[in-house]
């Protein structure tokens, strides 16, 4: 008779469990076991590697067990005889990418949409003292890049800025480079993650909004 462990690494989630991995190899399993992250779409779910001991008996009587090492040939030159019970050795939760971050990005979403009116777009017009029109400010807060072509298309703002609080910023690498080459002289892009607090995020957009009111002014009466 010989033994051999059996390695599961299974996610769970609201309504399923799917395999992620089964097999003899330990580091393998760990690997996906500790490596394993949600997608953007996936919430409230878990992970837990297992481990089972099986007894098999080599089947060819022609060929020494020695050569058919049973850890790859478990299949082909071994017969189960005994499944052992699954016993489950680690557990974890796991938390979405972002989940540090999206709560940041909520908190400074709700101090603007309560100064102006939306969470995500906000246009604030910038009035003299008269309290004529004398420009505006397009604000847009997100978790992911922006396409920078669609501000060239929809975007008649004086100045622009584009916020992106996330830890995994999902659309960088789709749009990043272009908005780099693309982005004009007033439009600003800033980046944060879930190393700063929401205060901070707050005050430096509050304070780029300030100067940028107080150029439109300069502009105003040039």
């Amino acid at each position: 008779m010989y033994s051999l462990k059996m390695f599961s690494v299974m996610l769970h989630g609201p309504n399923f469990i799917d395999p992620i991995y089964i097999g003899p190899d330990e580091e393998e399993a760990r690997a996906h076991f500790q490596g394993y992250t949600l997608e953007s779409n996936q919430y409230n779910m878990s992970i837990e590697l297992s481990v089972q001991v099986n007894q098999y008996e080599f089947i060819d009587d022609d060929d020494d067990p020695k050569d058919w090492p049973i850890e790859k040939y478990c299949d082909v030159y071994y017969r189960l005889v005994e499944e052992g019970e699954w016993e489950v050795v680690e557990h974890r939760h796991l938390q979405h990418v972002n989940a540090e971050s999206d709560k940041i990005l909520s908190e400074v979403q709700r101090h603007f949409a309560h100064k102006y009116g939306n969470y995500k777009y906000n246009d604030i017009t910038v009035f003299d003292q008269h309290d004529n029109v004398i420009g505006n400010i397009q604000l847009r807060i997100s978790d992911h890049t922006e396409n920078i072509l669609n501000n060239d298309r929809y975007v008649t703002a004086d100045y622009y800025i584009s916020v992106v609080i996330a830890d995994l910023d999902e659309t960088s690498s789709r749009f990043g480079i272009q908005n780099a080459f693309e982005r004009r002289s007033n439009e600003y892009s800033l980046y944060y993650n879930s190393e700063r607090d929401a205060d901070e995020i707050i005050d430096e957009i509050e304070g780029l909004i300030s100067r940028l009111i107080d150029k439109l002014h300069e502009e105003a009466w040039a």
